[in-house]
């Protein structure tokens, strides 16, 4: 019995039939993959083909919902695409990237935006995880890597005082005008919340510990004299608060006023037990033994600083 030959044309018609049954082609490619594993005999190439243009199908699928803006319809094919069925890499990457960038809007604050491209992408990976190629996950990381290091970049080339992006994100927030009815302390939050999120990912990218990347931009906050801008960094991790009083002092050097603002701001405004009482993501278990050696570290500092 000889073999029939079966073109890319002919199974591209069927494409229809294969997006309108996608589980039941799913389970089909999948048996396919264990037959041809157990058996490369008569039959395989028409297998393989058929394998290979189920893949395309949903490529193809996916490139159309993006160019017609329907990034939610596009994103349920992720599931179904496997990266051993025999299409090359890059198409996977090309048409991923086009979902990714749809899905991640830019955004200049942690506000409404910023939360639907957040949950976007968190569905993005979660269909990803449904599928048979664990390797997708790490692709659509690669991505939006790409994506945020970009994004990351033209920031840190278009802000004359180079403030990281979170921070900037972070302030804006916080200057947003809001409804009278709003909830100041869940805004505030959640903003603290999603910039953190945004910190790992700037500090990961750029090559810094997060707590460097804090320190060196709330005292160059200070040099401007920007101090209540320096005091909202501060905020997401506020047991640096005493560090940062004492660092800042040598830089307001010969400005009286300055410098007693800064005390009373970082130092003795607010005590760090009742800081860490005041935003309820602070309130979970936290060594007592850190905000000690803190205050144990720029009570030293300053010391020496005076004698």
């Amino acid at each position: 019995v000889e073999e029939v030959p079966v073109t890319e044309e002919d199974l591209r018609g069927l494409w229809g039939v294969v997006l309108d049954n996608a589980e039941l082609f799913d389970a089909l490619c999948a048996g396919v993959s264990r037959q041809i594993g157990l058996d490369s005999g008569f039959g395989v190439n028409v297998l393989l083909s058929l394998r290979r243009s189920v893949q395309l199908a949903h490529l193809d699928a996916m490139k159309a919902l993006v160019m017609a803006g329907d990034v939610e319809s596009a994103t349920g094919h992720i599931r179904f695409l496997c990266l051993e069925n025999g299409v090359e890499e890059d198409s996977y990457k090309v048409v991923l990237g086009d979902v990714v960038k749809k899905g991640w809007e830019k955004s200049s604050n942690y506000f409404g935006k910023w939360f639907e491209s957040r949950n976007r992408i968190i569905t993005i990976y979660g269909e990803a995880l449904q599928s048979s190629s664990p390797q997708l996950v790490q692709l659509i990381q690669i991505i939006l890597d790409d994506i945020l290091s970009e994004e990351f970049e033209d920031h840190s080339i278009s802000d004359a005082h180079w403030m990281p992006l979170p921070f900037k994100k972070f302030l804006e927030t916080l200057w947003l005008e809001r409804d009278a009815d709003s909830d100041d302390r869940t805004i505030l939050t959640e903003a603290i919340v999603s910039c953190k999120k945004d910190l790992f990912h700037y500090s990961r990218l750029s090559g810094k510990h997060v707590l460097e990347v804090i320190m060196e931009t709330a005292l160059s906050l200070i040099k401007r004299e920007q101090l209540q801008e320096a005091v909202n960094v501060v905020s997401l991790f506020p047991l640096l608060q005493p560090l940062v009083a004492v660092l800042g002092w040598d830089i307001l050097k010969g400005k009286t006023e300055l410098r007693r603002k800064l005390m009373q701001l970082f130092w003795t405004s607010k005590s760090q037990a009742l800081r860490l009482q005041e935003y309820s993501h602070y309130r979970a278990q936290t060594d007592e033994v850190l905000p000690f050696l803190l205050n144990h570290l720029a009570s030293m500092i300053l010391f020496s600083k005076n004698m």
